[in-house]
């Protein structure tokens, strides 16, 4: 690893991540969000985690944009950043204050492009890629606590 590169899943040494945030990151890499947001949903109806509850709600925006409907895009943009806000700047490893910012952009881009639909919508979000920085995770985050946790 280069000096100074940031550690990512896999490295030796690191808290691993906990195995439905890894599941969900997985998925949701390959495009696929309803998948994603069903996988990490089994783990926040256990856990009641907002983290987890505020990806999930991420997730279902790409889901919406997916399906061209802008408010349901809005809406779960801006429903997603009241849960997560508070994880800034990194939480289990993820950039938060990346998310909110792509958040803050596009939910505005949609409302003042006038709600596209369909195809023009797809064209105005884009993917937002999520990577988790192995180095940010301290072991005792709540999320790292239960089964299937930072194991």
């Amino acid at each position: 690893m280069a000096p100074g590169a940031p550690e990512t899943e896999g490295e030796p040494g690191a808290v691993p991540l906990p195995a439905p945030l890894a599941a969900f990151l997985e998925r949701y890499r390959r495009g696929e969000y309803f998948e994603s947001h069903e996988v990490l949903e089994k783990a926040w109806l256990h856990s009641r985690s907002d983290f987890y509850h505020g990806l999930i709600i991420l997730a279902a925006a790409f889901v919406r944009r997916d399906r061209g409907t802008p408010r349901g895009v809005r809406r779960n943009l801006l429903k997603a950043r009241r849960y997560l806000e508070r994880y800034r700047p990194h939480y289990l490893g993820i950039d938060v204050e990346r998310i909110l910012a792509f958040i803050d952009r596009y939910a505005r881009l949609v409302e003042e492009a006038g709600d596209p639909e369909g195809e023009a919508l797809r064209r105005l979000v884009p993917d937002l890629p999520l990577e988790a920085d192995l180095s940010r995770i301290r072991g005792d985050e709540p999320e790292c606590q239960v089964p299937d946790g930072c194991q």
